[in-house]
């Protein structure tokens, strides 16, 4: 489950409106104008920190009120049951979004079932032979081909730069 535009739904307080300017560059007018940002500025430091105490109280809420068993990266929230208690927990996750205010995203690629293979986080978690003992956890394909690319250009060049390495 991924919460949409998730920091444009973290308001600032309107005593707050004092330290909410930035300002912009307008190349119509070639001048700098002043705006207040009503909502968390996205990739602002400070707001990556206050955002992520409100998705870790969200997390909190999920497992000791309701008994979900899922994690939080930022504004995803990966989540695990059994087959036969899937529906009820999405459901119950999702309720628990509306309930508190949160809209989650409706998105095709983002909003799937609960399924023995999934993708959170940029890794793909194969738990199709779990009852095995056997978990897998690998990189998603294209994950995979970009660092194969990588090698192949550093051994094109025959150099390794520090920050590469």
């Amino acid at each position: 489950m991924d919460l949409s535009n998730a920091y444009r739904q973290l308001f600032n307080s309107p005593a707050s409106e004092w330290c909410s300017v930035i300002s912009t560059y307008n190349p119509s007018t070639g001048r700098n104008e002043l705006d207040i940002q009503h909502a968390n500025p996205f990739g602002a430091t400070a707001c990556v920190y206050a955002f992520n105490r409100f998705a870790k109280a969200i997390w909190w809420i999920g497992v000791v009120l309701f008994a979900l068993v899922w994690t939080n990266h930022f504004d995803d929230y990966p989540q695990l049951d059994l087959a036969k208690c899937s529906e009820s927990s999405q459901r119950t996750a999702e309720r628990l979004m509306d309930l508190l205010g949160w809209q989650i995203s409706q998105d095709v690629a983002k909003s799937k079932p609960f399924s023995q293979t999934f993708a959170p986080l940029g890794v793909i978690v194969d738990l199709s032979e779990s009852q095995l003992g056997r978990i897998v956890i690998k990189n998603k394909e294209s994950r995979t081909a970009a660092i194969v690319e990588e090698i192949n250009s550093i051994l094109a060049a025959d150099e390794l730069h520090p920050p590469c390495a």
